[in-house]
């Protein structure tokens, strides 16, 4: 087997110069939690092991923890089972959450977003995000290649760009119970198959509250609106 760490008790864990950032890797075959710890001045670059907490292990638990000011806040590489809850990310110069190749089964729930970009999740099956504050950012969330997964009971305030956005093949998943507050695009969808839509909330949406470009897709939609300044529906599909 291979190694164990676990991160708890108020465990602070940062750069102590202003001048270097921390690397922070967990590999494969490795056991990682985090619980009621902090995390700062992870990352600085975009390769993915240097980018933030990157995690590559099976089973990992992040709950009740603060991670803030690094270049990504966790990336997700190939790490089935992984679960982060009630964790707060903030002031990361890119995505909150990032998930490369195989990222199934991952669950982030009851977490804070204060950042630009939020999640990013790609090839990755059996997703849930559930019961989250997605706060002033550019983007919410951002799936690709995304299949039979949940985004519900979510809220976006403040959206420069899209408040979910689901891109290039993402199929079988639902979007139920978020509520969306001024944003650009509240839920933009392209290239996507069977997708619900249901019992959500837009209110003061500058552009499209929901804009699908598809084709041979079924889509269930029911949806409130309160306010949209542009359009409330754009299709296009066959």
């Amino acid at each position: 087997g291979g190694s164990k760490l676990i991160i708890a008790n108020q465990t602070r864990i940062t750069s102590n110069s202003s001048d270097y950032e921390l690397k922070f890797n967990v590999n494969s075959n490795s056991l990682f939690e985090m619980r009621d710890s902090y995390l700062s001045e992870c990352g600085y670059s975009a390769v993915a092991a240097n980018s933030g907490l990157y995690i590559a292990a099976n089973n990992t638990t992040i709950d009740n923890s603060t991670i803030s000011n690094g270049y990504r806040g966790i990336y997700l590489n190939g790490a089935v089972n992984a679960l982060i809850n009630r964790t707060a990310i903030s002031n990361m110069s890119y995505q909150a959450i990032y998930t490369g190749s195989s990222t199934h089964n991952l669950t982030v729930s009851n977490s804070t977003f204060t950042n630009t970009y939020g999640l990013f999740i790609s090839f990755s099956n059996n997703a849930t995000v559930d019961g989250n504050i997605f706060d002033s950012g550019s983007y919410g969330t951002i799936a690709s290649l995304l299949t039979n997964s949940s985004i519900k009971n979510n809220k976006i305030n403040s959206s420069t760009y899209y408040a979910i956005y689901l891109y290039t093949t993402s199929t079988n998943n639902s979007l139920n119970n978020n509520s969306i507050l001024y944003s650009h695009y509240a839920i933009f969808i392209i290239s996507s198959e069977n997708k619900n839509i249901t019992n959500s909330t837009v209110n003061s949406s500058s552009n499209y509250w929901i804009f699908i470009e598809d084709t041979a897709c079924t889509f269930l939609i029911y949806v409130t609106i309160f306010k949209s300044t542009t359009s409330n529906l754009y299709r296009d599909w066959e």
